[in-house]
């Protein structure tokens, strides 16, 4: 990823998070490799429980007509189109938090293109899915954020609620994140070392 396509030193707060709400967002294509009965799940037990925490969907896909009529009756969420590419950084840099939560027989064997954005981002992320995946061997490693087991609502409503209230342990979680994509997935870092490839091999 370039290091200046998400940049959390030199972004505006995008128009869709503007309010004080401790925002969490997910943004991409809404399709059927997510979970979205288990995401509906947590967005309604929030809104019964903690008003001070608000969704944020960006995208469109399959899933989409679903999930706004799952969804038309909770308050607590808000579902937009795409943003372009000159807005990606504003947005992704205006969460207080990402989430995915993938389906239990997707097993990424290499880094979703998503979550580069999420972590570049400097925010932590909150995923659930599959513990044998790509996704959660890099958030481990990154301590950028937590890992959930698919199917543990409880776990991740607390990791969440957690966030909300803890600053600090955001901005821990965001700036190792970034950290860790830029010192193993920066285009300048790729291409240093497709260049000494190249020179070893001449």
């Amino acid at each position: 990823i370039n290091k200046d396509l998400v940049n959390p030193s030199s972004f505006n707060q995008h128009r869709y998070l503007m309010n004080n709400k401790f925002k969490i967002l997910y943004s991409g294509n809404i399709g059927d490799k997510q979970d979205w009965v288990t995401f509906i799940e947590i967005v309604r037990y929030i809104e019964n429980n903690n008003n001070n925490i608000e969704f944020v969907v960006v995208g469109d896909g399959a899933k989409r007509d679903y999930l706004e009529f799952q969804t038309q009756d909770l308050k607590n969420i808000k579902i937009f189109n795409p943003v372009p590419l000159n807005e990606l950084s504003d947005l992704l840099c205006s969460a207080d938090c990402h989430i995915l939560i993938q389906k239990n027989n997707i097993i990424d064997t290499v880094m979703p293109s998503k979550l580069l954005g999420m972590m570049a981002s400097g925010r932590p992320s909150i995923v659930m899915g599959n513990i044998k995946s790509e996704v959660a061997n890099i958030i481990r490693e990154s301590h950028g954020g937590y890992y959930i087991k698919h199917g543990d609502i409880e776990e991740f409503i607390s990791r969440i609620e957690y966030l909300a209230g803890n600053k600090t342990m955001c901005d821990k979680l965001g700036k190792n994140a970034r950290k860790y994509i830029l010192e193993n997935f920066s285009a300048d870092l790729i291409l240093e070392r497709f260049r000494e490839k190249i020179l070893n091999i001449i």
